[in-house]
């Protein structure tokens, strides 16, 4: 397990991009800070998040269809296979709403 500095919370982004069978690229990012919660595409398509929900980063969308996931500080930001954009979790400047459009072919979100 990785824990972060003693005395000291840290943020540690780890991403894992892997190409399966199903082309679904995986996604995984742990967050030190106050709270601690991941979000990673569990099985091909499927989104599972744990941990913290202080902000509803854990309530993942319905749906079979993210080929991948990026998160940041309390939300969540998905591309689905139609190219098209979702995002969950805190929106306090914005950054949930995403632009509309299914022609996104990547993400990737700040802290």
């Amino acid at each position: 397990m990785v824990r972060p500095p003693k005395g000291r919370a840290k943020r540690l982004r780890v991403i894992i991009a892997r190409r399966k069978s199903s082309l679904v690229f995986l996604a995984v990012t742990v967050l030190f800070a106050v709270a601690l919660w991941t979000c990673e595409s569990a099985f091909a398509g499927h989104l599972v998040a744990w941990g913290s929900n202080d902000y509803g980063q854990c309530d993942v969308p319905e749906g079979d269809d993210f080929v991948a996931i990026s998160a940041a500080w309390g939300y969540n930001v998905a591309l689905k296979s139609d190219g098209s954009l979702v995002a969950w979790g805190s929106n306090d400047y914005g950054q949930c709403d995403v632009p509309e459009g299914d022609d996104f072919v990547a993400i990737s979100s700040g802290t």
